[in-house]
């Protein structure tokens, strides 16, 4: 899907609105089928949009989806997470 792209430019360009719109798109492409890779990155995109904007609740979350992300092997989603994570740090 288009919107997975557009929303990692927007997360890693911290434009939160714009990836909370690609995420609500991807959600919308997948509600008719939904699948555990398109959950994976919407649940990504707004547990790092939340941290992104200060709430400091989404952590423990995005800690246990990326432990997630990890053993599906989507290695390359992983730095975007690891940034925010250290930003709590």
């Amino acid at each position: 899907p288009g919107s997975q792209p557009a929303m990692e430019i927007a997360l890693t360009g911290d434009d939160w609105d714009e990836a909370t719109r690609h995420a609500d798109a991807l959600e919308v492409f997948a509600s008719a089928d939904p699948f555990a890779w398109a959950d994976y990155f919407i649940r990504r995109a707004r547990l790092i949009t939340r941290i992104g904007r200060g709430d400091r609740s989404a952590r423990d979350e995005l800690a246990r989806l990326r432990v997630d992300g990890a053993e599906a092997g989507f290695r390359p989603s992983l730095v975007l997470m690891d940034r925010a994570l250290a930003a709590l740090a």
